[in-house]
């Protein structure tokens, strides 16, 4: 600490410097502020600590006076299980951190801050812990600058995101008590997140760390000094020069590699790899198997640290010179992402394999030109640093392996989408998309993926194809040259776009309308003819955004020719010099356009994908498709069922989708089945997600009497019109759904004479107006789910008399994680009737008193055949007619309908609990739990016995979010326990749920939060 002040004094030049490059005119803010550390630290290998000292000096560059300077704590995002970083993994289905011991958090334990050797009052923002209000004494003029005097002791946490230990290693990133930005805005305070990166100012480090002497240490700056403290320990001193962070790594079982170049500039640069020593891949450039060799391309059989000097000279090539003297890359434990970048040094996860290795290492790398050198506002704009340096990270790779063919077959259908396109399409269809230039706290973990490092690479290339190569080399190398070590904004890159084209173009269709906006792109190549010695090819605009496009054309990978149109909607038409071309192509494999099949004109076309093909696939959006499939299915009346079904339900999804299934019913000769049509309608971007109507029907056979001579049959046709509404709040989402239905039931029912024989069907037909309004949240740790229902049915009763009933419920579904994948499972309902003509009606649960609440829901409460059940009249001596489903009370009691005027029904109200438990231990492989079931109703009927209190309870096989469970009750209320003996011995008690009803795939594959089925995990 005795050349602090030599230090500091001497970067006052730099200071000044800085100051004037902020005033330059054509950034897009005149100043800028800078801040400098001093730190001394020690780690404490064995206590998992860091304990130190610092002095911040901070620039007050802005025209106004500070009272205040903000620091983030961001270590203490590890300290609290409800901090935002801890809410947002939560939210994305991951509760690694949420599980952590005490051993495993991490968070400040000390900290002061004086000055002058005065303690400094000081206060947490917004009352979180992560923020810190430093008060000064004297506000701080405009101009000048102040030392702030810092120590603490740090609690290191666990790896559970970009820094903390773990075995023999530490990653110290975020570490230090880190002043917050302050800019036109104000200050920029914002909590660490695992899904969003970070936003600082630049200024000098000077930062000395005490390690054990078996540690290797990488870090940000140049080692300037090496010292021995005692016998086991060393202080090491980096110096590191107007950058934006400081991290360092350290591991005791780490090789360490280091080479020497000289950029085209002049510029010598050293660079360090360091890996644990049992690392796959520090030998990989012997292993020349490991590495495929392209023809045409350069050789890949690159050790690491040769990977790390190939793309520091692509960068320096196609940006700008690197201008910091060392650069590193470490090897190590990273729970998030593949690789995390800081000034000049890098955290890579470990992977197996060469060509990853180096996509990861080159991607790292181009961050400090994107990010680190152009200072973006990660928060605020993620495509930004990730999308422009992901633009160049492809480059990379297009250059040294060649454009990977990325599509792919899934069953008997292929599609020309790539994995990129077919998550937009479908998200898209989803209505789950927002702008590119969405703040990264209002966007969740698929949107933040698609806006960071999907969708802007591919815009990005659109944007250098319009411009040119050429143009838009210069443009970026402008834009850095202009504006590096500063905080440029997507504003600074457009003047400099608008700026240097030639034709004077505004660029609006890309700035205004692709970055900020969900319009709909959509390109297409309608036509070529030959015209002389001319090729015409018609390119129409589909979509909303009025843009330019480029056209090339193509003899196999090589482009032979390119013309660019000008901003266009409706149809242009471009001319190409007669050649032996194969094919012309436009927006080439560009995310956001809606049909990218029609991109591509061949001369000699390939395969065409079949309208017709089997079982189900992928699709092309634009292509039609139809798939076939055997319909299998059985009930105890119509008996097996055959048939061969038609659909069109696919991913991506289509707007217009159907179903049809008919088959033949062996048991009943009689034609069943199912059918049903929906147009789905994406909001994208709005307060909606999607709008849906359509229909599904179903027939089957409920009964028979083959000593009567009948069989009687349903039909049943639903219209539905449904709103499924964006989240509001990513960190506590709320999925929410509203739909509008109208079940419409025809129901044969047997007539018979006046001898008592069967004369003929009579057909009931009910209509059953319906609202439900649902509410989701998905959490690893704790799922809720509340629906609000209601239901009206005017209808002729006994002696066709008029009746009605307005039925409403309130129904909660829960569970609560107590220990990782061990759960209790609850559901609350509340049922009841305010409006009932037949509440006190001496009959219950028929077709002439429906919309009967059970405590146990059977086959005689599914009155309009809402549900699939194997024998619905239980005319089977078997387990078939045991069927229950999860409605009304949830018990898992089969009572029978010969005791539907005895135990459990009501025309008036019904309340019940049900319980259920994750056995510990055995619970996480096998599903076999415990469960109680509590009840109560009213048996308003004239012999009834008015509010009656149930409960009953046994052995659960199967998880409760299956579709599919046994239940053996053995225990219960007396009314239960006599039933259950009356039926006989303990097994002919076992119940069934098969909630087939609940298998809308389309509907699902819209409504389940892609977080949920682990494809980013």
């Amino acid at each position: 600490m005795e050349n602090q002040n030599a230090f500091i004094t001497a970067k006052t030049f730099f200071t000044i410097l800085l100051l004037t490059l902020s005033l330059l005119p054509g950034r897009s803010q005149e100043w800028q502020q800078q801040v400098d550390y001093v730190i001394d630290v020690s780690l404490d290998t064995a206590k998992k600590t860091l304990s130190g000292e610092l002095t911040m000096t901070y620039h007050n560059n802005s025209p106004e006076a500070l009272s205040e300077i903000k620091l983030h704590l961001w270590n203490n995002a590890y300290k609290d299980k409800g901090s935002f970083f801890d809410r947002q993994n939560l939210a994305s289905n991951d509760s690694k951190f949420y599980w952590a011991d005490e051993e495993k958090m991490g968070g400040y334990q000390e900290i002061a801050f004086t000055q002058n050797g005065d303690e400094l009052a000081w206060t947490h923002p917004k009352n979180n812990i992560e923020y810190v209000s430093v008060v000064l004494p004297t506000p701080l003029s405009s101009g000048s600058s102040t030392n702030i005097d810092i120590s603490f002791t740090s609690k290191i946490p666990y790896i559970f995101s970009r820094g903390g230990w773990a075995p023999h290693f530490f990653a110290l990133t975020q570490w230090f008590p880190k002043a917050a930005v302050y800019d036109q805005e104000g200050w920029h305070l914002f909590p660490y997140l695992e899904m969003g990166e970070y936003f600082s100012e630049f200024g000098d480090y000077k930062v000395s760390i005490e390690v054990p002497k078996s540690y290797k240490i990488g870090a940000t700056g140049v080692k300037t000094d090496s010292s021995v403290v005692d016998t086991s320990h060393v202080r090491h001193t980096f110096i590191a020069e107007n950058v934006l962070d400081f991290a360092w790594f350290a591991g005791d079982d780490m090789i360490s590699v280091h080479k020497s170049i000289t950029l085209d500039n002049g510029h010598p640069v050293d660079l360090h790899y360091y890996a644990p020593k049992n690392y796959i891949l520090n030998d990989v450039k012997v292993a020349d198997s490991l590495v495929p060799q392209i023809e045409g391309v350069v050789n890949n059989n690159l050790s690491p640290i040769e990977m790390l000097e190939r793309s520091l000279r692509f960068y320096s090539q196609e940006v700008a010179p690197y201008p910091y003297p060392q650069v590193s890359v470490v090897v190590g434990p990273l729970n998030t992402g593949s690789g995390m970048e800081y000034p000049m040094i890098t955290l890579i996860g470990p992977t197996p394999n060469p060509m990853s290795l180096d996509r990861v290492i080159a991607h790292e790398v181009g961050h400090n030109w994107f990010q680190g050198i152009l200072g973006f506002n990660e928060r605020k704009s993620p495509y930004l640093d990730e999308g422009i340096n992901s633009f160049y990270e492809n480059k990379y790779m297009d250059q040294h392996y060649g454009i990977e063919s990325r599509n792919f077959q899934f069953m008997y259908a292929r599609t020309d989408l790539d994995f990129n396109q077919l998550l937009y399409l479908g998200s898209y269809q989803r209505g789950d998309l927002v702008p590119v230039n969405t703040h990264t706290h209002d966007m969740d973990l698929m949107q933040y993926y698609f806006n960071g490092y999907m969708i802007p690479p591919t815009l990005f290339q659109k944007l250098e194809e319009v411009t040119g190569p050429a143009q838009f080399k210069q443009n970026i190398i402008d834009f850095y040259q202009n504006h590096r070590f500063s905080h440029p904004t997507i504003d600074d890159l457009r003047r400099v776009f608008v700026k240097n084209d030639p034709e004077q173009r505004d660029f609006s269709w890309f700035f205004d309308d692709i970055l900020t906006t969900m319009k709909p792109y959509d390109v297409a190549i309608t036509e070529v003819k030959p015209d002389g010695d001319m090729y015409r090819v018609t390119v129409e605009n589909r979509g909303s955004i009025p843009a330019p496009v480029t056209l090339k054309a193509y003899d196999g990978a090589k482009v032979m020719a390119t013309r660019t149109t000008k901003d266009f909607k409706g149809t242009t038409t471009v001319s190409f010099p007669m050649d032996d071309y194969d094919y012309f192509a436009v927006d080439h494999r560009l995310v956001i356009d809606q049909t990218p099949h029609n991109n591509k004109y061949e001369f000699i076309p390939v395969r065409k994908q079949k309208f017709l093909n089997p079982v189900a696939g992928l699709n092309n959006p634009g292509i039609n498709k139809i798939w076939f499939d055997p319909y299998i299915s059985y009930n105890y009346i119509d008996g097996a069922t055959f048939g061969l079904g038609l659909h069109n339900i696919t991913l991506p999804g289509n707007n217009f989708e159907f179903y049809v299934q008919p088959g033949f019913g062996v048991g009943s000769n009689e034609i069943v089945g199912l059918a049903g049509m929906d147009y789905f309608l994406p909001k994208n971007n709005s307060a909606m997600r999607y709008i849906n109507f359509g229909w599904s029907a179903k027939r089957y056979s409920y009964q028979a009497n083959e000593e009567a001579g009948y069989h009687l049959n349903y039909f049943r046709i639903n219209p539905h019109f449904k709103i499924a509404f964006q989240t509001s709040d990513k960190f506590n989402p709320w999925y929410k759904t509203l739909k509008i239905s109208a079940p419409i039931v025809n129901q044969q029912t047997p007539a018979f004479n006046d001898m008592g024989e069967f004369d003929q069907k009579e057909n009931f037909w009910r209509v059953y107006p319906r609202a439900h309004f649902q509410l989701r949240k998905y959490s690893p740790v704790n799922n809720v789910e509340v629906n609000l229902k209601a239901e009206f049915l005017s209808y002729d009763g006994f002696q066709n008399s008029a009746e009605q009933y307005l039925k409403t419920s309130v129904e909660l579904k829960t569970d609560y994680a107590y220990a990782p994948e061990q759960r209790v499972y609850a559901r609350f309902y509340l049922g009841g009737f305010p409006v009932n003509s037949a509440r006190n009606i001496g009959s219950v649960a028929n077709y002439l008193v429906p919309g009967t609440l059970g405590i146990s829901s059977q086959s005689y409460h599914d009155y309009a055949f809402d549900g699939y059940f194997f024998d619905r009249s239980e005319q089977s001596s078997g387990i078939l007619k045991r069927q229950i489903r999860m409605e009304d009370g949830g018990f898992k009691n089969y009572l029978g309908s010969s005791y539907a005027m005895v135990t459990g029904n009501s025309n008036s109200f019904l309340g019940a609990i049900n319980l259920s438990l994750d056995l510990p231990v055995i619970g996480k492989k096998f599903p076999l739990k415990p469960y109680v079931d509590l009840g109560i109703y009213d048996d308003a009927t004239p012999s009834g016995t008015g509010s009656t209190f149930l409960y009953s309870g046994g052995i659960q096989l199967g998880r409760d979010k299956w579709p599919v469970a046994i239940y053996l009750p053995l225990f219960g209320s007396e009314e239960i326990m006599n039933i259950h003996k009356e039926q006989g011995n303990l097994w002919k008690r076992l119940s069934f749920r098969m909630s087939l009803e609940n298998f809308g795939v389309s509907e699902k594959l819209r409504d389940t939060p892609l977080s949920q089925i682990g494809i980013f995990q």
